[in-house]
């Protein structure tokens, strides 16, 4: 029986490879200043994580501004 699968091929010297994407930090950002917020809606007074996702809007970036 013969194995199917990927043949690698040899890389050759006067190939280039192709670029790397590179990621935008954007999404970092936006998390931080979610995270900053929150912290702010803390230091103002007692918030529940009920009040903060209505304030905040219930996404998943306020999700995982929660736990950061």
């Amino acid at each position: 029986m013969k194995r199917k699968g990927l043949v690698m091929k040899p890389a050759r010297v006067d190939e280039e490879e192709e670029p790397k994407r590179i990621r935008s930090s954007s999404g970092s950002r936006y998390l931080c200043s979610l995270a900053e917020a929150i912290l702010k809606l803390l230091s103002s007074g007692v918030f529940s994580e009920m009040r903060i996702r209505q304030v905040l809007g219930d996404s998943p970036s306020t999700s995982k501004a929660l736990r950061m």
